[in-house]
């Protein structure tokens, strides 16, 4: 056990001299084997790769390593007893995952994320996030450690592949199944008769166009997705356009989307 002893009153006779001390002590084993923790922790963390982030129980930053300072070109002193979406996060940086990221920290959870950030120039990267909660011997939250990643190149590749996916088909799409959202490549869908930009929490805004006798086939092919069985697939059914003013010349008209 480790104690913190603290005088904070001496008591002292009528003629001045001390007779006693008015102390409080403190059980600080916990916190001193936390520091114990994070010193070994900052030791490992110093020379990694990828940037690295140790914040308190609120989020606020109390260190980070080399890597961190080059990729952001915030210091260490800079960063110290900042949050680090306040510190990073700028006009671009989707918002769904900073809710998510915010969520994820509060009830003191594990957080998994890719998200846009600004250098301390203003220079935009992308970021693969891992963070873990930091807990003592009795399961309260004492902090953080992040692990990031920059992906900017990944992304960039990303997109071009996309672009060049736009050439063969209508559209591109991706679904994150952590928000249940889906991005789409363009923002005016021709399939839909509508600007998809409309919706910030699109989630039902392509399964809700979907011919009802060709849900099963969609949910079918969901739930393989989420049990790990299926990583690629391609599929055909019939999408009905929300646009009134596409509806009334079309509405008798089947679509065949083929998703590869």
């Amino acid at each position: 056990m480790c104690i913190r002893d603290r005088v904070t009153q001496p008591i002292k006779d009528k003629d001045g001299h001390i007779m006693e001390f008015f102390g409080i002590i403190e059980d600080v084993t916990d916190e001193i084997a936390n520091e114990e923790r994070l010193k070994v922790l900052s030791q490992i963390a110093e020379d990694n790769i990828n940037a690295v982030v140790i914040a308190d129980a609120a989020g606020k930053i109390t260190w980070v390593n080399r890597s961190f300072v080059e990729m952001t070109g915030y210091t260490l002193e800079e960063s110290q007893g900042k949050k680090p979406g306040h510190l990073l996060q700028g006009p671009e940086t989707d918002q769904t995952t900073v809710l998510y990221l915010r969520n994820q920290i509060a009830k003191g959870e594990p957080f998994n994320a890719e998200i846009l950030n600004y250098s301390k120039l203003g220079t935009k990267y992308w970021l693969r996030l891992q963070g873990q909660p930091i807990k003592n011997e009795s399961g309260k939250v004492t902090g953080f450690f992040a692990l990031e990643e920059d992906i900017t190149r990944e992304k960039e590749t990303e997109t071009r592949f996309k672009k060049a996916l736009e050439h063969i088909g209508d559209n591109v799409w991706e679904h994150d199944y952590k928000t249940g959202i889906t991005y789409f490549s363009k923002s005016e869908n021709e399939l839909l008769g509508r600007d998809t930009n409309d919706y910030n929490h699109n989630v039902g805004l392509w399964w809700n166009n979907v011919d009802p006798k060709d849900i099963p086939l969609l949910e079918d092919n969901d739930k393989k997705y989420k049990k790990g069985l299926l990583d690629s697939h391609s599929l055909e059914y019939r999408v009905r356009p929300v646009s009134y003013t596409h509806l009334s010349q079309i509405a008798q008209q089947e679509f065949y989307l083929s998703m590869p």
